[in-house]
């Protein structure tokens, strides 16, 4: 289950609150994010994956992948990460 470890918090513009932690990604939703037990959708993450991420709105981006998933496969094109896609 997501466990809140080492969780930094930060005020933000109107009172909204930003935090860092380390969550455990426990399912994949609907829309194919990542979903930890706390119920912040983390995009990019697998289940079973331990992660760092930054958290606002319920939304999360993934800072650090702490425990990869044995899922987790890396890219197949030389050229991932650099350009569009190809088409």
């Amino acid at each position: 289950m997501a466990k809140a470890t080492g969780e930094k918090m930060a005020a933000k513009g109107r009172g909204e609150a930003v935090r860092e932690a380390e969550l455990d990604i426990v399912q994949v939703g609907a829309q194919g994010d990542g979903l930890a037990a706390d119920g912040s959708a983390v995009a990019l993450t697998l289940p079973g994956e331990r992660i760092r991420a930054r958290i606002e709105d319920g939304r999360g981006e993934c800072l650090e992948v702490l425990a990869a998933s044995p899922d987790r496969t890396g890219p197949v094109c030389p050229h991932f990460g650099d350009c569009g896609g190809c088409a």
